[in-house]
């Protein structure tokens, strides 16, 4: 790595770490970050491959690079939507709609949302164990859902 892009590297890890780009935004367009750095475009994948490598960011496909929260930062970073099965069995389009906008919700936050079915009185200490080790930051537990209305909601 030539000793200018190990340079703009730094600064961008720097401007992360004291806040400058906070976790969950995006990096600035590529134009206006070499400007910034003083650097070619053709520095940027180099540069975002190794921020991606130690946790700095996220390259998402045709929106761009996002900041990922850092170790020790508060912030949701993963959810798990706990559902009614014998619920879930019986949902329409809508419900299903609703739970594909939590989903996409979580994921504009940079955060990861999965979904577990479970039958009522189905023991929750496995659940309650995983949020205590940290794996998941929420758990939200859907037992009903009324769909009246729904336009609203979605």
């Amino acid at each position: 790595m030539h000793e200018n892009t190990r340079r703009a590297l730094k600064k961008i890890a720097n401007l992360i770490d004291h806040g400058r780009f906070p976790a969950n935004c995006f990096l600035p367009a590529e134009r206006k970050l070499c400007g910034e750095l003083g650097i070619g475009r053709g520095a940027l994948p180099a540069i975002f491959r190794q921020l991606a490598a130690t946790g700095y960011v996220r390259v998402e496909s045709g929106r761009g690079v996002r900041v990922l929260p850092r170790a020790g930062t508060p912030g949701l970073r993963r959810m798990l939507m706990v559902e009614n099965a014998d619920f879930a069995r019986c949902s329409s389009s809508e419900h299903l709609k609703i739970l594909g906008g939590l989903v996409q919700a979580a994921g504009a936050i940079g955060a990861e949302a999965s979904l577990l079915f479970f039958m009522p009185g189905t023991p929750t200490e496995s659940l309650i164990e995983r949020y205590t080790h940290g794996e998941f930051q929420a758990i939200a537990l859907i037992e009903h859902m009324d769909l009246a209305d729904t336009g609203r909601l979605l």
